[in-house]
């Protein structure tokens, strides 16, 4: 992979490069990541609220539905009764 390079100013600027570089976001596209960076670096959380590094809040509405994809709450007996249907 190439380097980028974008010079890393500040804690903010590091920030952004170190998560261009190492770190693929599971919901962007990866050529859009690389060349416009990351859409929010999120450095806090407390209950469903995210803050970001620019400090803008936000709502973790996403987080059940993650656990949804990887099977949470999948058990033997909805698996059977789905499979039946």
């Amino acid at each position: 992979m190439e380097e980028s390079t974008t010079e890393c100013r500040g804690l903010r600027e590091e920030l952004l490069c170190l998560d261009q570089r190492h770190f693929l976001h599971p919901t962007t596209v990866i050529k859009e990541q690389q060349e416009n960076g990351a859409a929010a670096l999120i450095n806090e959380g407390k209950g469903i609220y995210l803050k970001d590094i620019n400090g803008s809040v936000y709502i973790d509405g996403l987080s059940s539905l993650w656990n949804v994809n990887v099977g949470h709450f999948f058990n033997r007996r909805n698996k059977n009764r789905t499979m039946k249907e």
